[in-house]
């Protein structure tokens, strides 16, 4: 039997071809309307006579607002046309609880940072709401999610998929290298709901009364939760955070508790969480060398492709300047520039030149310290034999 809503598969195929954004308004949390042939005709799920559609949209769509073919045009001239996607959560709660793995944040700003630099945090505006922000890279080290107070960005360059389904409750991002893989999620919980929820994650029941007492006794009506889970991974690491714990590297993982202080993963790869300190066991040497040059033959593409980019930017600044300052149209690789001021032209291609200078010796640096690793682990290996 087909279901209204398409298999993961199809669902995916609809996002991306609108770009991540309903191609009518631009608002990322989307369902999905059958028109060719409508629902009721067919219960199909043909990828080619769906698309996705925010909330208000799609009954819009229901009700006959848009024809066949302009649901046709709009699957192929989306809404959103840029490298970016963005909204707001209106989530705007006080007393705020963060579950990250097995560890329930409470009266926490901060909740995670990767060597020094924060991830997971939240702050308060001046009415006493709590703010979520996040700052999720993906292996490269490009910004691939950042939330600033609820106010959140997707750079969707550098992402697979993304889902936000239609109540606007979770947000679920895959870096394009598959490496990161994060999901967060709102609930407003009864008192039951959140007792359930931590006798699930092991607390006993001495912890789980004193907790309980003092979030009940903020929060009178429901519990406001913010669940995180996913994988996390940096140049140097990998943070999975699971609903049965937190996983560092491959082995180990941190024991249950109540988090009260930022949980910190530092560059010595011990993971602090406020004065107390957990060293993780260490991955295979075998398994860690794989990686490690798996790793690095990504940075060498990429490096390879960054450089290409630099030298196409180079061009297009000698051409330009090269040019007759009467002219009003250049051509360079397939495109065409109109020109109405050829030095502001030129600022911004020098401008972009510079972002990708950058880029480039971001690339070289993590190849260096990738490189780095890989030579101290062969001379360890080599001293064990």
């Amino acid at each position: 039997m087909v279901e209204r809503t398409p298999r993961k598969t199809i669902r995916q195929i609809l996002r991306k071809e609108v770009n991540y954004g309903c191609p009518i308004c631009g608002v990322p949390y989307l369902t999905w309307h059958h028109f060719d042939p409508p629902w009721e005709m067919e219960k199909h799920e043909r990828p080619e006579g769906i698309i996705a559609l925010c909330h208000n949209c799609h009954d819009k769509a229901d009700a006959g607002r848009y024809t066949k073919e302009q649901l046709r045009h709009l699957k192929k001239n989306p809404y959103i046309n840029g490298d970016e996607i963005s909204a707001r959560y209106d989530y705007l709660r006080k007393n705020t609880v963060c579950r990250v793995g097995d560890f329930i944040g409470y009266i926490v700003n901060n909740i995670l940072t990767i060597h020094g630099e924060r991830v997971i945090w939240f702050e308060r505006d001046e009415n006493g709401f709590d703010q979520l922000n996040l700052l999720i890279r993906d292996y490269l080290g490009n910004i691939i999610l950042k939330m600033e107070n609820n106010d959140w960005i997707i750079y969707t360059k550098d992402i697979f998929d993304m889902e936000c389904p239609a109540q606007g409750k979770s947000l679920k991002i895959i870096s394009k290298d598959k490496y990161t893989n994060f999901e967060l999620r709102f609930d407003d919980l009864t008192e039951e709901e959140f007792k359930a929820l931590l006798l699930s994650i092991g607390h006993d029941e001495d912890q789980l009364d004193c907790l309980l007492m003092q979030i009940s006794e903020d929060n009178p009506e429901r519990i406001p939760l913010w669940t995180l889970k996913g994988k996390i991974t940096y140049i140097d690491m990998d943070l999975n955070i699971k609903n049965d714990g937190w996983y560092i590297d491959i082995d180990g993982a941190i024991q249950n508790g109540v988090l009260r202080s930022c949980i910190s993963v530092r560059s010595n790869g011990l993971v602090a969480i406020g004065e107390e300190t957990y060293c993780q066991k260490n991955r295979s040497p075998a398994i860690l060398e794989h990686q490690l040059k798996k790793r690095m033959q990504i940075l060498s593409e990429s490096r390879k492709i960054t450089k290409s980019k630099l030298n196409e930017i180079d061009i297009v600044i000698e051409e330009l300047e090269k040019l007759p300052e009467r002219s009003r149209v250049f051509r360079n690789a397939g495109h065409v520039f109109f020109i109405s001021d050829k030095d502001r032209l030129i600022d911004e291609f020098k401008n972009k030149r510079i972002k990708i200078r950058m880029q480039l010796e971001a690339v070289i640096q993590q190849e260096k310290r990738t490189n780095i690793r890989l030579r101290r682990l062969k001379k360890a290996s080599d001293k064990d034999r």
